[in-house]
């Protein structure tokens, strides 16, 4: 019975609530128990805040790659398919393809999204052009799902529309504050941190 009732609870919002409270619970006692370290002592990292901000980009940027290749090469493997398909059943199997290619690449974009506004590129220096390029990336989820209900998907509509918002809403979580307010959310949650007294200073621009 317990097996069976943990897959559950993963999708109930007060479980996610109650490990948000108690994260910042035991922040806060970390905090009392061990002050914020002064400047002085963080000479590591801004002598190497550089190599920091460059391997961080890197390896984000490697993971774009790593998602977006799979990808290409399925959608060219179902256009394949779709064109060996017998011409009596070939407008129903591009339907189908359509539809699921559709609904990988919401996976693939809302992901794409949420690695590509951690750039460093993106923390600063927010011109409009930049908080225009994250707009678009954040709605390329909702584009994919217009595709795919404009298919024939009776019965799988709404599924369609949770899968969206689902994959979705790290990408906006990340990039919306960006979009807004030209202010990157790690820095309003940096504010919001300052706020409950669970860090001080300035943000740390590295």
């Amino acid at each position: 019975m317990v097996a069976m009732a943990i897959p559950g609870i993963l999708y109930k919002e007060w479980f996610w609530l109650a490990i948000l409270l108690c994260l910042m619970a035991t922040l806060s006692f970390v905090r009392r128990k061990h002050p914020p370290r002064r400047p002085n002592e963080s000479k590591f990292f801004d002598r190497h805040k550089q190599t920091i901000r460059r391997a961080t980009d890197f390896f984000l940027i490697a993971c774009v790659v790593l998602i977006t290749c799979p990808v290409l090469l399925i959608s060219v493997q179902s256009i394949f398919d779709t064109a060996s398909l017998p011409r009596l059943i070939r407008a129903t199997g591009f339907e189908a393809y359509s539809v699921a290619l559709s609904v990988m690449l919401m996976f693939w974009s809302g992901a794409a999204g949420f690695m590509i506004g951690q750039l460093s590129t993106f923390q600063s220096n927010l011109t409009e052009r930049k908080r225009i390029l994250l707009l678009v990336i954040c709605l390329l989820p909702v584009v994919f799902m217009l595709t795919a209900l404009a298919m024939d998907v009776a019965g799988l509509r709404w599924s369609i529309v949770l899968i969206c918002v689902g994959v979705s809403w790290p990408s906006w979580l990340v990039n919306a504050s960006a979009i807004v307010t030209g202010q990157h959310f790690y820095r309003r949650l940096w504010w919001i941190m300052c706020r409950l007294r669970l860090a001080s200073g300035d943000y740390p621009d590295w």
